[in-house]
């Protein structure tokens, strides 16, 4: 799987890690998660549950913030 076929905001948390020039298993132990699965996440093999995307934005310095969509 490309990073073009990657969901948005997985896309903008793996760019980020590699702007702070964070290695997978650095940030894998402040989630914490194991490498592997953070390895798998970034590929777009597995998508995290919303509280693990939240460890995941705040290790990297952001707030997830979930929003209703109106339709």
């Amino acid at each position: 799987m490309t990073s073009r076929s990657l969901h948005p905001l997985i896309r903008a948390l793996r760019y980020k890690r590699v702007t702070l020039s964070m290695t997978q298993t650095q940030l894998a132990s402040r989630i914490p998660a194991h490498p592997g699965t953070l390895r798998h996440w970034e590929c777009g093999t597995y998508i995290p549950p919303v509280p693990t995307l939240e460890r995941w934005a705040k290790a990297l310095g952001y707030t997830l913030t979930l929003t209703e969509q109106k339709q």
